[in-house]
């Protein structure tokens, strides 16, 4: 029986590290709790089909791209590596509005930058004030804050599932 996280006793990060390095989880627990809206929202800015339509990677074969170890600390440590391409943004415009996000589009005419939440928006390039990059990743820190500790090691299992099929069937072997 899982107890909701806001049950849960504080953790340190390295409590969910250790878990999900020492213990399993369930791939398709974690798969519901990739897509759950009201739980890490994970799905809200990264697509898992291919189809690099969000404001974070595309994470379809991650499994191939990272070791388990890797997809922990990408988890707790948003901030420690940031996926090329996928830098956080901040422009202002000339009416002195602020825009933070990745940038999905850049030409003369401007650039279109897709925020957390999601929506695209384009800034003219006769609009553009200012544009700088940000240190820190559009993924939030302590994410992990509410799930319990194998709710984290199903996550992380169904992060190391996603694999290319030919991968798939040689892991499974």
């Amino acid at each position: 029986l899982l107890v909701p996280a806001a049950a849960q006793p504080a953790r340190s990060i390295g409590d969910y590290r250790n878990w999900a390095l020492v213990r399993g989880g369930n791939a398709e627990r974690g798969r519901a709790i990739f897509h759950a809206p009201d739980r890490v929202a994970c799905a809200a800015c990264h697509s898992v089909d291919g189809s690099n339509s969000k404001a974070g990677p595309d994470l379809i074969a991650v499994g191939d791209a990272l070791p388990r170890r890797d997809l922990i600390t990408a988890i707790l440590e948003p901030n420690a590596a940031i996926a090329v391409g996928y830098g956080t943004t901040i422009v202002e415009t000339k009416s002195g509005v602020s825009h933070i996000g990745v940038i999905k589009r850049a030409d003369a005419g401007g650039l279109a930058l897709m925020g957390p939440d999601g929506t695209l928006v384009t800034v003219a390039a006769a609009e553009l004030k200012a544009q700088r990059p940000s240190p820190l990743s559009l993924m939030p820190e302590g994410l992990q804050a509410a799930l319990t500790l194998p709710e984290f090691a199903d996550l992380v299992d169904y992060l190391a599932s996603l694999r290319q099929p030919a991968n798939a069937l040689t892991a499974h072997r």
